[in-house]
C-alpha cells in the first residue's frame, strides 16, 4: 500500500498497489512515486477482555492513527488497559449477566478471563449442549 505526503505529513487514507498502478502504469513501485510513501496496514489487535481501544485518538474515534516510520508510514493501534474499578465493574456486570441465563451452578468464574467456564473442557469434535444435571457435554445430534 501508499499513502500520499503533503507538507512532509500523510494526506487522507492508504492506496492499495493496485490502484497505484493504474494511477503510474510506468512506475516501478518497489520505489514510491514522488509525493507518496509505502504504508503497512496493521490488522486491529485482538483485545484483552479488559482491554479497549482508545476512541480519544484516530480517525472518528477508530484508536488507529498513521505514524512515521524509516520505511513510510503504519498504522499504530492505541489500546487502553482497563483500571481496577472498571475490571471489577466488568465482572460484577458479566455476572449478573450470567444468572439471567440457564443456571449452571457447576461452572466457575475465571477474573483473568472474565468468563464462566465449565468443570471439564466442551469436545472440540463436533457439536455439544452442556447438560447441568450430569454436569457434562452432551454430543447433539
Amino acid at each position: 500500500m501508499f499513502i500520499q505526503i503533503r507538507n512532509g505529513t500523510y494526506f487522507e487514507h492508504p492506496i492499495l498497489e493496485d490502484n497505484m498502478q493504474q494511477l503510474f502504469p510506468d512506475h516501478d513501485l518497489q520505489t514510491p512515486p514522488d509525493g507518496f510513501a509505502h504504508f503497512v496496514t496493521v490488522a486491529r489487535p485482538v483485545l484483552g477482555p479488559y482491554q479497549y481501544i482508545d476512541n480519544s485518538r484516530g480517525f472518528n474515534g477508530s484508536g488507529c492513527e498513521y505514524e512515521a516510520t524509516e520505511n513510510g508510514f503504519t498504522d499504530v493501534w492505541y489500546i487502553l488497559e482497563m483500571t481496577a474499578a472498571e475490571k471489577i465493574e466488568k465482572q460484577n456486570l458479566f455476572k449478573a449477566v450470567w444468572l439471567l441465563g440457564p443456571n449452571w451452578a457447576s461452572w466457575t468464574f475465571n477474573e483473568t478471563t472474565c468468563a464462566y467456564e465449565p468443570p471439564t473442557a466442551r469436545p472440540e469434535d463436533g457439536e455439544y449442549s452442556w447438560d447441568e444435571s450430569t454436569t457434562s457435554w452432551v454430543a447433539l445430534p
